[in-house]
């Protein structure tokens, strides 16, 4: 839906108020830990509890991949820029990667991954692709690793948590990364200066949940089991807008609609909470789940909003 506003020519709208749900994906048999929009905003990877990697068509709701696990516990999944390629991970303390649409003429085991990349002394809480050949890792281990995905080899270990690292979120550049923490706090990485952070983030007073930066790139969200969420200014390190709902669960994911107007918060009580960015103001709430919701993100063209949640479904709001 678009937020009000006329729609640009070639500019797609901005996913905000008033909307409804329009499609659900029902096939997993457990809880959902992580969903993620493919970059053609067509396709949704998500993993559960019942040791599956599933890629949907998200306009028909069919599954199109089914990718067995070894790990039931699997918490993480990425999709790469092209498409072409995913990645999972969680108990196994492995980051393992999936083509996509294999042929018979490919000669690989389609069932099976092309890599793995074990390394983590803990689970891992999150991943990204930086590019194909490029792929970040966050872990109960509290560090992040920089993987060479051609070469299953570890490129560089990122530490500084005293806590479970428990999310990921990679600047539109590629160039810098965010994490956020059990230990409470978020950190600002950038790989080519250091292998420590360049800012650190002191605010929420329990564990940060999920982190995800601005469209401008200039400042960033966080998400916390203090039941707020704070949007933070990168130069000054400091919080601009706090975010409090009378909902008294935890928040465990947030995201962006595609201008920045929309925050949006999934909560523990299943709930989806709409925010203005500027005024803090809540303009909608999204109820359609009967347990936690773990992810929320908006398609790249701007058009729908997915929620997953512990309930074994994904919901698709536009």
């Amino acid at each position: 839906m678009s937020d009000g506003n006329d729609v640009v020519a070639n500019k797609a709208p901005d996913v905000g108020l008033e909307l409804e749900k329009r499609r659900e994906l029902k096939g997993h048999f457990g809880k959902v830990y992580d969903c993620h929009w493919a970059p053609d905003s067509g396709h949704i990877l998500s993993t559960a509890e019942d040791g599956k990697l599933l890629i949907w068509n998200a306009h028909t709701t069919n599954k199109e991949e089914v990718f067995p696990l070894k790990s039931t516990w699997v918490m993480s999944c990425a999709y790469a820029p092209s498409g072409d390629f995913v990645a999972s991970g969680g108990l196994d303390n492995a980051v393992s990667v999936y083509k996509v649409n294999l042929d018979e003429d490919d000669g690989i085991d389609k069932l099976g991954p092309i890599k793995v990349m074990p390394g983590h002394e803990g689970y891992i809480s999150s991943i990204t692709f930086i590019d194909d050949s490029n792929v970040l890792s966050a872990s109960g281990d509290n560090t992040c690793i920089k993987w060479d995905v051609n070469n299953s080899k570890k490129v560089l270990t990122f530490e500084h948590h005293s806590a479970d690292v428990s999310a990921l979120a990679l600047s539109k550049d590629g160039k810098t990364f965010l994490t956020s923490s059990l230990d409470h706090t978020c950190a600002l990485w950038d790989p080519r200066v250091s292998q420590t952070p360049q800012k650190q983030f002191h605010e929420h007073k329990k564990e940060v949940n999920d982190i995800q930066y601005f469209p401008d790139g200039n400042s960033f969200a966080s998400a916390s089991s203090d039941k707020t969420c704070i949007l933070w200014d990168i130069r000054s390190e400091k919080p601009i807008t706090t975010f409090t709902s009378n909902d008294s669960s935890n928040v465990g994911s947030i995201t962006f609609s595609r201008s920045g107007k929309y925050l949006i918060s999934g909560n523990e009580s299943g709930d989806c909470i709409v925010w203005n960015t500027v005024t803090a103001e809540i303009v909608q709430t999204l109820k359609g789940h009967g347990d936690a919701i773990c992810s929320v993100e908006v398609s790249p063209d701007g058009s729908a909003l997915m929620t997953a949640s512990w309930d074994s479904s994904i919901l698709i709001w536009a």
